[in-house]
């Protein structure tokens, strides 16, 4: 009777956290891009989308919240859906944990 060899298993290296940088940074810079194609005047999604994103940022690392801060902040001076300080009002219900879905209603887009 032959012995069966049983298989090795290979680990992987993980990303590391240079790996994980670029991954937060690659997901924040989609992140811009999508509110700045749903940022239409009279839309709300623009104001939507930064609430959504600053509300998850709060659950991330410091380097992501401080990234996604500093991306919405070149935002508002952008988006003309609002004046910059209704987006920063936007960003900061958002870091407070308010309901983005309910506030800004007249948006159907969610990240």
């Amino acid at each position: 009777m032959r012995k069966r060899r049983q298989g090795r298993e290979v680990l992987l290296p993980g990303p590391g956290i240079i790996g994980e940088y670029i991954n937060s940074l690659l997901e924040i810079g989609l992140n811009m891009i999508t509110v700045w194609m749903h940022g239409e005047a009279g839309s709300q999604c623009g104001r939507r989308l930064l609430c959504e994103l600053n509300q998850k940022a709060r659950s991330q690392s410091a380097l992501h919240s401080a990234l996604t801060y500093t991306g919405g902040l070149l935002l508002s001076l952008l988006l003309p859906e609002a004046s910059p300080s209704d987006h920063l009002l936007a960003m900061r219900q958002g870091r407070r944990g308010a309901d983005c879905l309910a506030t800004f209603d007249r948006c159907q887009v969610t990240l």
